[in-house]
């Protein structure tokens, strides 16, 4: 059982977005943890030939939220591979399923009007596109403890979304924290603090991440963490317990 970390850098709008799946490779078959923009198909599979795979020896895709970055290419790495099993929080499927609006799609609209005449434009192409995401039927749902592969335990971390999922190896104690936290400036941090959906939530999952003692934190944004994870969770919670959310008049967009 390895966790490998993938880098895949995609411009959007004119700028880098630097992201980091995971691939898990185990005795029962080799998983994506998420997998970038639409955009990113190419470069993603290049990484994977790295690791000496491609599409098609991939036996699923584990999401950990529905997020534009997080799942953008998985309807193409679907239609490159039909057998693959898409693994999702079973309170994300409707969304990742087009049942239902997603959350992020939602906040974007509701924050529209709000929005400086000069970003409108913007704001209208990132709804557009939000809207044009390729969505796909979810083969199984997991809930808080599940297990998955016979070593990662599935962690709920709401907050980036309310039904955002982690994943920690009991063994190895390393956590897959998707956006739960991300590495920015040289530390742990939570992505876009003033425009999670819940920044009270995203504190009690910090803890969460806390509890569980991970000596290697995989973060979507910003790559691999080994170093000071404790007393950085333990200043991340002590920021944020005390911060006092503002109005804004944006929205969330890739997390930067």
């Amino acid at each position: 059982m390895t966790s490998n970390i993938l880098h895949i850098s995609t411009i959007i709008d004119g700028e880098e977005s630097e992201l980091y799946p995971t691939l898990i490779k185990s005795p029962l078959g080799n998983y994506l943890v998420d997998t970038g923009y639409n955009e990113s198909y190419a470069q993603l599979e290049i990484e994977l030939q790295k690791h000496g795979l491609s599409y098609q020896h991939l036996q699923g895709i584990i999401i950990t939220h529905d997020d534009i970055d997080h799942i953008g290419c998985v309807k193409a790495i679907k239609e490159s591979n039909r057998s693959i099993q898409i693994i999702s929080s079973r309170k994300e499927k409707a969304s990742l399923e087009g049942k239902v609006i997603s959350e992020r799609l939602e906040q974007a609209i509701s924050s529209f009007d709000h929005l400086p005449d000069a970003y409108k434009p913007w704001g209208r192409k990132f709804i557009y596109s939000l809207q044009n995401v390729r969505r796909f039927k979810v083969n199984h749902t997991v809930k808080n403890q599940d297990e998955l592969l016979n070593t990662w335990k599935v962690v709920e971390t709401p907050g980036p979304t309310k039904g955002h999922i982690s994943l920690f190896n009991k063994k190895s104690h390393t956590l897959i924290a998707g956006d739960a936290i991300v590495f920015r400036d040289g530390k742990l941090d939570i992505a876009n603090s003033q425009f999670n959906l819940d920044l009270d939530t995203v504190v009690d999952s910090v803890k969460t991440i806390k509890s569980l003692s991970p000596k290697k934190i995989i973060c979507f944004h910003g790559g691999e963490v080994t170093e000071n994870i404790d007393s950085q969770l333990n200043d991340l919670i002590k920021k944020y317990s005390t911060f006092k959310e503002k109005k804004v008049n944006q929205f969330n967009v890739f997390y930067r």
